[in-house]
C-alpha cells in the first residue's frame, strides 16, 4: 500500500464494541489513516460528514435516531457527499435491503458477524481497487 494518500474514516454504529473492532482492524491492517471518527447514529454521522472531510464511511443499518439506510439516502442526495464511499456492515441483511442500499450507491456490504480479514479486503477494494483474494 505504498504511495496512497492518508484517508479519514467515519465509523457509524450504536455498538461501541463493533466500533472498536472495526477501528482496530483498520489500524492493524496498516492503511494510511489520517483520522478515524465515531458516530453512534446517522444523525451524528451526517453532522460529522458536513464538518470534516471524510473519505470513507463504514456504517451499520440498525441504529437509533437515524438509521444507516436514512444516512445513505441523505448522503447520496447531497451534491457535496454524493460520491462519498460508503461500506455498510450490518446484521440486517435481507436481500431487499441490500439491493436498496446498492441502488442508492453504497460501495460494499458485509454481514455481521464479520471477520476482520473481510473488513480489510473490502476497504482495500473500495478505496484502492485492491483485493488480494482476486490475485
Amino acid at each position: 500500500m505504498n504511495k496512497q494518500l492518508p484517508i479519514t474514516v467515519l465509523l457509524v454504529d450504536d455498538s461501541q464494541i463493533t466500533l472498536s473492532i472495526i477501528e482496530k482492524t483498520i489500524r492493524i491492517a496498516g492503511f494510511p489513516i489520517k483520522a478515524i471518527f465515531h458516530a453512534s447514529n446517522g444523525h451524528e454521522a451526517y453532522d460529522i460528514v458536513n464538518t470534516r472531510k471524510i473519505d470513507l464511511v463504514i456504517s451499520d443499518i440498525i441504529m437509533p435516531v437515524m438509521t444507516g439506510v436514512e444516512l445513505v439516502n441523505k448522503l447520496k442526495a447531497n451534491g457535496y457527499t454524493k460520491k462519498l464511499r460508503i461500506i455498510v456492515i450490518s446484521s440486517e441483511g435481507s436481500k431487499t435491503k441490500i439491493e436498496e442500499l446498492k441502488a442508492n450507491g453504497i460501495s460494499g456490504f458485509l454481514r455481521k458477524p464479520f471477520k476482520p480479514e473481510d473488513v480489510k479486503e473490502l476497504i482495500k477494494r473500495v478505496m484502492w481497487g485492491q483485493d488480494e483474494r482476486r490475485v
